[in-house]
C-alpha cells in the first residue's frame, strides 16, 4: 500500500514538473526574438561575468568574433544592436520594455508558479 502511494505521488510530481516546464516554454515562446535577446542581454550585463559578450572582440586565434549566441539564435554584433534599437524605438524607453515584458510574462509565470507549488506541496 505504501509503494502504491509513493508511485502515485511520484506520478503527480512528474506531471506537475512537466506542466511547470511547459508553462516556462509558453512564456519564452510568447516573446519575440528581440524581446528574448533583450532579456538575455540584461541578464548577461547585470549579473554575468561575461559582460563584454555584446562587443566586437578578438578570439584567441587572432580572428574577429562578430557573433553571439542567445537562446540558440546566432546574432551578429551589429544585428543585435540594430534589433535592440528597434525594440527601444517601439517602446520608447527601457522601463517601458520592462513593463511590456512583465505584462506579457505575468500569466505564464503565474501558471508555472502554481505548478511549482504543486510540486513542492
Amino acid at each position: 500500500m505504501g509503494a502504491t502511494e509513493s508511485t502515485g505521488q511520484l506520478f503527480n510530481h512528474l506531471r506537475d514538473t512537466k506542466r511547470f516546464v511547459e508553462e516556462l516554454n509558453v512564456a519564452i515562446e510568447s516573446l519575440s526574438r528581440e524581446e528574448r535577446g533583450y532579456l538575455r542581454y540584461r541578464r548577461d550585463t547585470e549579473s554575468h561575468p561575461a559582460l563584454n559578450r555584446y562587443r566586437l572582440a578578438v578570439k584567441k586565434d587572432g580572428t574577429l568574433r562578430e557573433e553571439v549566441r542567445i537562446f540558440d539564435q546566432v546574432w551578429t554584433v551589429e544585428n543585435f544592436d540594430d534589433e535592440m534599437r528597434g525594440l527601444l524605438r517601439l517602446h520608447g524607453s527601457e522601463p517601458q520594455i520592462i513593463v511590456s515584458l512583465a505584462k506579457k510574462l505575468s500569466g505564464p509565470f503565474q501558471r508555472a508558479y502554481e505548478h511549482l507549488v504543486a510540486i513542492a506541496g
